[in-house]
């Protein structure tokens, strides 16, 4: 972790993950109540519930906790892949993490920067799933990134 942090205090990061992890949860609720008028595909709440709360966190957050309110959503939607929901109410956890990956707010720098660790969540998925023929890490971890997707994609 000091690698991901080496310019903050280790400890108020760690804080603060899990502070904007739980956030976005909370926030995710409060985009249903905002939708709540709207006559939407359940699925598709779920999905802008997520962007909802994406948008508070990102819009509401000084520069100085931008990094961690990004690596909270991503953590916080990481540790869903760890349980295989099976809904009619909820979207895929796998593909859903590709959702709000794909759209933190165009922070495309965010995702090539910690792409890395992105897949190393997954990664760690794969293997408790006992998915076979996941596609190994590559030099490039946006391309390891987007190879994982799209395996998740032809599982489904």
């Amino acid at each position: 972790l000091d690698s991901l942090f080496a310019d903050d205090d280790l400890c108020h990061m760690v804080n603060s993950l899990y502070l904007y992890s739980v956030c976005f949860y909370l926030l995710h609720e409060y985009g249903h109540y905002t939708l709540k008028d709207e006559a939407l595909e359940i699925i598709l709440e779920e999905y802008k519930a997520d962007a909802v709360a994406r948008e508070i966190l990102v819009s509401r957050t000084g520069n100085y906790y931008l990094k961690s309110s990004l690596y909270g959503m991503t953590a916080g939607v990481c540790c869903l892949m760890f349980f295989s929901l099976k809904s009619s109410t909820h979207p895929d956890t796998d593909l859903r993490l590709k959702e709000v990956i794909n759209n933190l707010s165009g922070d495309n720098q965010f995702k090539v920067k910690n792409a890395g660790l992105i897949y190393t969540f997954i990664e760690l998925v794969a293997e408790l799933r006992g998915w076979k023929g996941f596609p190994s890490r590559k030099q490039d971890n946006m391309v390891s990134v987007n190879e994982a997707f799209d395996y998740i994609e032809n599982i489904k």
